[in-house]
């Protein structure tokens, strides 16, 4: 595939008939030749080269910002003052008369074509994206928005540190959740859009309070709050929007409000028995599964549930939205945890679930094949950092990812078998696709 890309890159009638290509990291216009190609090569493939802009870059899946039109040497995937490939930074510039290459034009190109042999499944997910756009589009916009000025209501630098982590984006899956849920039995309502955002202002409250207790470093490709304004900031700003949180959903459904606060309750849990792992060693599934119910399932479920509630589904179809969301979530965690080990461009510290002494299955089931590892795992416990590659490479040499890989599949099927009780419709098929989408992330 290597010849099409330099062809690419290649112009052998400009200036002259010399080869203007550069691969230095200098920045270049392209020629108008080049331009006409690259236009022509994009026009063959703008499918698939949207599709690896979602992948790439998380903080475009869903919202204002994932605004999808045809790449017709315009716009292609992104908000009004988005460039065609935010993945490279502003790699391209396909709004100008020429394009701008802020990264050599080769690598910027090798991107599309990688995007132009992907598989069948990645077809499908710009068919669903575009599905989401038309059927909750607005709606994910509203929630965009009311992010941006809710995270700036409040007092500074409480209000900084936390609009810093909103602005970095993020995959937005449980308001998706709410909204569809509540799809699934008619339109969604101004209450739907309310606990679509409350949904995302307490995950953003929790990564907030997170990065406090993790010392976390990076987030979503950025320094952490906590590293700019310091800790007890940070914490404050998680305060501030789980005030926000519960206080939209006092005013506008107070009926989801006792559950909510189970459902906060239950996180703090899995976050202490998770903090515990920092002092002593808990490798058993039970103790994870119990993590991750609390910490991360307990609020996708409250998501699923509460969304079907907003829109007048009866108890059994909001128990069984419900199940769905507890599933979905033990199966996002699942591939998260795997991502751990074998992802990059995850937004975060690689390996910093394992440097933070947070349990994951992987570890779980590798340390139950090898239990020699526990000896490593305590040296990392001891603070030599040194041992983390080791540990990591011993977990993969098990199979222990890819038997965490399966029962994401395994659970992923069962969250499915949840939406075998709702009538079908778009709504359905399009929480099938972000089911199915959330465990595609490894591949």
């Amino acid at each position: 595939m290597k010849p099409l890309v330099e062809d690419l890159c290649r112009t052998d009638d400009h200036e002259g008939g010399q080869n203007s290509a550069k691969t230095s990291d200098s920045y270049m216009p392209a020629s108008p030749l080049e331009v006409a190609k690259l236009r022509s090569f994009i026009h063959a493939c703008p499918v698939l080269a949207a599709v690896n802009e979602v992948n790439r870059n998380p903080s475009n899946r869903f919202g204002p910002s994932a605004q999808l039109a045809p790449l017709d040497g315009k716009r292609a995937f992104g908000g009004p003052n988005a460039e065609c490939y935010r993945g490279f930074d502003q790699g391209l510039d396909v709004d100008s008369q020429q394009i701008r290459c802020e990264v050599p034009l080769m690598e910027a190109l090798d991107v599309f074509q990688q995007s132009a042999i992907a598989s069948e499944a990645d077809q499908r997910l710009l068919v669903r994206l575009i599905d989401v756009q038309e059927l909750v589009g607005d709606d994910l916009e509203w929630v965009e928005s009311a992010l941006d000025r809710v995270a700036r209501d409040g007092t500074s630098p409480a209000t900084e540190a936390a609009h810093h982590l909103v602005s970095r984006g993020g995959k937005r899956v449980r308001p998706l959740v709410v909204l569809l849920s509540a799809a699934c039995f008619g339109g969604v309502s101004p209450n739907t859009r309310s606990l679509a955002l409350v949904s995302e202002l307490i995950h953003t409250a929790t990564l907030l309070h997170d990065d406090v207790a993790d010392e976390g470093m990076q987030r979503r490709g950025a320094a952490t709050s906590r590293r700019v304004w310091g800790n007890a900031v940070s914490v404050l700003a998680g305060d501030l929007l789980l005030v926000q949180a519960l206080t939209q959903t006092l005013v506008d459904m107070p009926s989801v409000l006792p559950e909510l606060l189970l459902t906060l309750r239950q996180m703090v849990d899995g976050e202490v028995l998770q903090l515990r792992g920092r002092t002593q060693l808990h490798l058993s599934e039970e103790h994870y599964f119990q993590i991750v119910r609390g910490k991360t399932a307990s609020l996708f479920a409250w998501a699923a549930r509460s969304g079907a509630l907003s829109s007048g589904a009866s108890s059994l179809q909001a128990e069984a939205l419900g199940t769905f969301g507890d599933k979905l979530g033990i199966a996002f965690q699942l591939v998260d945890d795997v991502l751990d080990y074998i992802g990059t461009k995850t937004g975060k510290t690689s390996l910093a679930d394992l440097r933070e002494g947070k349990l994951t299955l992987p570890l779980v089931v590798a340390v139950q094949r090898c239990p020699e590892l526990q000896d490593e795992l305590q040296r990392i416990h001891a603070g030599e950092e040194d041992r983390l590659d080791i540990v990591a490479s011993q977990v993969i040499q098990t199979g222990a990812c890819d038997e965490v890989r399966a029962r994401a599949l395994l659970v992923t099927e069962e969250a499915l078998a949840q939406l075998t009780h709702i009538a079908v419709s778009p709504a359905v098929n399009l929480l099938k696709g972000v089911a199915e989408d959330l465990v595609a992330r490894l591949g």
